[in-house]
């Protein structure tokens, strides 16, 4: 049994063999590797948090900040699009992130739906395109007397992928309002030239 370097003193089994050619070296590597799995986000995020890197101890904290926490499996305050996550946060920002995260929790109380890649990339795109245009009250009080699940029926009725998702939250947030914010704007260029043709 050996110790693993800054492990917590976990114990692994190791076996060590010498005196072997290459080829039946090559030939134990290939069988091994049918029996591994490579990692999944979640543990990568873990071991980054463990080697104290930058971007997940901040996301860590911010998380903390809103109630939620990474996890792998699906659950009231969880979020396990940990790859989505970060994508986000290297795209747009602390700031926007924050703010997205915060009008998720305040409009759905942390469910679980609430909280997958696509309504976290359609929620922080709705904060990313329209800013200071976008009302938090309103749209907490608008998009969330909806469920994620009517939210998740209707964007897959709809369009395939969070952009579905981001039209949903729109038409929810613009029900009842004079000019309300612009389709157009959230689509974006090359994505409204494509509905117009």
């Amino acid at each position: 049994m050996a110790l693993v370097a800054g492990s917590r003193d976990a114990p692994v089994w190791c076996r060590v063999q010498d005196d072997l050619d290459y080829k039946r070296e090559a030939d134990i590597f290939a069988k091994q590797q049918r029996h591994t799995k490579p990692p999944s986000p979640y543990e990568i995020f873990n071991a980054h948090i463990e080697a104290d890197n930058q971007t997940q101890v901040i996301l860590k904290s911010l998380l903390e900040s809103c109630g939620l926490k990474i996890t792998h499996k699906p659950a009231y305050g969880c979020i396990c699009a940990v790859s989505t996550l970060q994508s986000l946060f290297i795209k747009y920002g602390y700031e926007i992130l924050d703010r997205a995260l915060r009008l998720i929790v305040t409009a759905w109380e942390g469910d679980s739906q609430s909280l997958s890649s696509n309504m976290l990339k359609a929620v922080t795109r709705m904060v990313a395109t329209f800013g200071n245009e976008l009302n938090d009250e309103k749209f907490i009080q608008q998009t969330g007397s909806y469920t994620p699940r009517e939210i998740t029926r209707t964007a897959k009725e709809r369009r395939q992928g969070s952009l579905g998702y981001a039209m949903v939250l729109l038409e929810y947030y613009n029900k009842r309002s004079k000019g309300g914010l612009s389709a157009y704007k959230l689509l974006g260029k090359e994505e409204a030239h494509n509905e117009s043709v």
